[in-house]
């Protein structure tokens, strides 16, 4: 609850969350597994908000996630994996700054708010790895895809 001069601002939210993980290993140096979660950011009031909004919804998010861990062994060893996900934004909240102009807020002054303008999708891939050719020298590695969309 925040008031606003006689304005009260009430946002009132629950949402539950979870992670499933299902993993299998294909032999001794070889797992797949799989994830799904579901996360949630609150919604809040914004007493300085410029404007005639001044709270904002929740934001939930469904991510997806199957990856592939290996390790080997014998002259080189080391280990790679690789995962590809996907990330799907409900109300995504997005902190925006507003140059404000009167009767909002005095002329020229900037403001920052937050705003549920819809959709956003995130997906790529990511690997890692780590090559060991002796006892005293180890080469790591590691790389990112990310493309991401705000409906």
């Amino acid at each position: 609850d925040c008031t606003i001069g006689s304005t009260l601002l009430r946002t009132s939210t629950t949402k539950p969350t979870w992670t499933l993980n299902a993993t299998y290993n294909v032999s001794p140096d070889v797992m797949i597994y799989g994830t799904y979660g579901r996360g949630y950011r609150q919604g809040a009031a914004l007493p300085s908000a410029a404007g005639v909004k001044n709270t904002y919804d929740p934001e939930t998010v469904d991510n997806f996630e199957m990856g592939v861990k290996t390790s080997f062994r014998g002259a080189v060893s080391g280990h790679f994996n690789l995962t590809g996900f996907y990330s799907k934004l409900k109300d995504a909240q997005q902190l925006v700054g507003i140059l404000c102009t009167r009767p909002v807020c005095p002329q020229g002054s900037t403001n920052t708010n937050v705003f549920n303008p819809g959709k956003a999708h995130i997906s790529g891939m990511e690997f890692d790895g780590s090559l060991r050719p002796s006892r005293f020298f180890r080469v790591d590695f590691a790389g990112a895809y990310i493309k991401s969309s705000l409906d």
